[in-house]
């Protein structure tokens, strides 16, 4: 439910949950110029749902700061001190980015592929950027875009309802298995260009993969560092919670009626990029001894 999901902004929340789906427009842009196409269209939330097919998926987003409150206890980190709940799951709807591409600029994989070699710098698209209506502005590589299975959604609805005014309202970008910043809300304008989005949360410090030694960027040149995007493997306990007295019960063994200790535990494991989780294993003795989790659903 969107009650329990976590809430991550940079900016407040902008004020157009009262703006109906047939008044709110983005701008679609490409530095393309060909005759069968227009290279800047603007349509309605309403427009997208029309005319192309709508479709629902169901995926993960996780903040890219989730749990930094136990990296904090080995040392001291900056930004919000996410426990382990930065992370959440929904069914959204709306239409596919690779849909608008392909109908509405004549785009294909094949076509971006011949013009890496363009002597136009400006026509090679690498990138499509999303800016939002609070200042956010992030990008995604046109292949995620553009892939069959990539499943980028321009969504209007979560778990079969409008968007939350805090998720997003009236349409937000949801890029499966890519860090949080870039599942952008308050989607005003897509612009395909030749190199990423600018600003703080793509080519700053904040979304970069720098190694656990760097303390300082003051000889680093940041914008050459990449910007985060599918997410690792990783797991989570969610009960017992931190601290939480354990609740232990006595397990006979049949064979030779020893006895052990039993705590039940629950959690979760995600990993980005759609790849699946193949087994989570449990210590509870510091890696003496190992126990294989059972795999539900998510």
């Amino acid at each position: 439910p969107h009650e329990l999901w976590f809430a991550r902004n940079h900016h407040p929340v902008p004020a157009l949950s009262s703006e109906p789906l047939d008044r709110h427009q983005i701008t679609i842009s490409t530095p393309l110029n060909r005759n069968s196409h227009n290279n800047s269209i603007t349509l309605s939330v309403k427009d997208l749902s029309e005319s192309l097919p709508v479709r629902s998926i169901v995926s993960t987003i996780q903040c890219g700061g989730n749990r930094r409150s136990e990296m904090s206890r080995i040392e001291r980190t900056n930004g919000t001190s996410w426990g382990v709940g930065a992370i959440a799951n929904a069914k959204w709807t709306g239409v596919r980015l690779r849909d608008l591409l392909i109908q509405r600029f004549g785009l294909s994989e094949e076509l971006i592929e011949s013009l890496q070699e363009s002597t136009d710098e400006q026509q090679r698209i690498r990138h499509v950027h999303f800016i939002s209506h609070d200042g956010l502005e992030a990008s995604i590589p046109i292949e995620k875009a553009l892939s069959a299975s990539g499943d980028v959604l321009l969504a209007f609805a979560m778990n079969d309802s409008p968007l939350p005014a805090q998720h997003g309202y009236p349409l937000r970008v949801v890029v499966p298995g890519h860090v949080g910043v870039r599942n952008v809300k308050w989607l005003k304008e897509i612009r395909l260009s030749h190199e990423e989005a600018r600003g703080g949360w793509q080519r700053g410090m904040a979304y970069k993969g720098f190694g656990p030694s760097t303390k300082s960027i003051g000889d680093i040149a940041v914008d050459r560092i990449p910007s985060l995007q599918e997410q690792p493997v990783q797991s989570a306990i969610t009960s017992p919670e931190e601290a939480q007295p354990l609740k232990a019960k006595a397990v006979v063994n049949p064979k030779d009626g020893s006895v052990s200790l039993s705590v039940p535990m629950q959690g979760y494991s995600y990993s980005g990029g759609g790849r699946g989780i193949v087994r989570v294993d449990v210590s509870a003795d510091g890696g003496k001894s190992w126990h294989t989790a059972t795999l539900t659903e998510g």
